[in-house]
């Protein structure tokens, strides 16, 4: 039996312990699970079918002319998605100063996961992607030995940012909850958030590609996607490929915002944490950091 230290860790004492990246590993009771099917899922279906009716009424009013998208930077929105969000961790290095080519930031993605024209799970050797730090503005991008366009590099972007990307944090929560019963007296607000977080996994993971059918009959997805299952694929290479050592990313410091907050805010949360760990039994400071 579990002493009263150790009943506390709850899921983060088990003896069957992840040993990477997962989305869906952590346990619940069943009444815990029960409660989310009621008070979670019902939201949740209610939202994902608003969205989908919104995008549909979207796709019907742009076929007709009378929704216009609106103008947009593309070079900009490339260099927001590499330096303002968590694309961040993938930058490889800078041009030195004074370098003729200017000062440049390079972001590598290596085994770079996505889906080609024909529906199909693809992994790529090495997406590079080269942003002007002082316009914050896209330069050029390759993958592999094809040179890309911004149109295709924005899309490859955004694809990883809501799939490999995207997957990571969420298993990465995991080990930012504490769901054992023991917990609800310590915490009872920390358990519950551990509830609504461990059921968003597995409905995310889970759930998540009972939706494509519905999505192809509508038109918003091409045929092959709820067959061939490209998105999971991608899902799962992202899970797999755990989060690299980045520290160098305070070399941005002065270029992203992101980086500047994180790195200035990083010493001070760890610091307060520590005041308050006792109230967060087998949750990792620095994953808590992340969520």
């Amino acid at each position: 039996m579990l002493n009263s230290i150790g009943s506390l860790l709850g899921p983060m004492n088990a003896f069957e312990k992840a040993e990477e990246l997962d989305m869906d590993h952590v346990y619940i009771k069943f009444v815990d699970l029960l409660w989310g099917y009621i008070f979670i899922g019902p939201c949740s279906y209610l939202l994902w079918k608003k969205g989908t009716v919104w995008l549909s009424i979207r796709q019907f009013l742009v076929k007709r002319g009378i929704l216009q998208m609106k103008e947009f930077d593309i070079n900009t929105l490339i260099g927001q998605l590499c330096l303002e969000q968590s694309q961040v961790i993938h930058y490889y290095a800078k041009t030195k100063k004074g370098s003729e080519l200017g000062n440049i930031a390079a972001f590598f993605f290596a085994d770079f996961p996505y889906v080609d024209v024909n529906c199909d799970y693809q992994v790529a050797d090495l997406f590079a992607v080269d942003i002007d730090l002082d316009t914050k503005k896209f330069v050029k991008a390759k993958m592999d030995d094809i040179d890309l366009t911004a149109s295709e590099t924005l899309i490859l972007l955004w694809f990883n940012t809501i799939t490999a990307q995207h997957v990571k944090l969420h298993a990465m929560a995991n080990w930012g909850v504490n769901s054992d019963d023991a917990i609800k007296e310590t915490n009872p607000f920390l358990h519950r958030n551990s509830v609504v977080t461990i059921i968003y996994n597995y409905f995310g993971y889970n759930s998540f590609p009972g939706f494509f059918k519905t999505w192809e009959k509508l038109g918003l997805l091409s045929e092959g996607w709820s067959e061939k299952q490209p998105l999971m694929k991608c899902f799962n290479h992202g899970i797999k490929g755990n989060i690299s050592q980045h520290s160098h990313v305070a070399e941005l410091l002065n270029y992203s915002r992101l980086v500047n907050f994180t790195v200035k805010v990083r010493a001070i949360f760890f610091n307060e944490f520590a005041k308050y760990k006792h109230l967060f039994p087998g949750v990792h400071g620095e994953v808590r950091r992340c969520i």
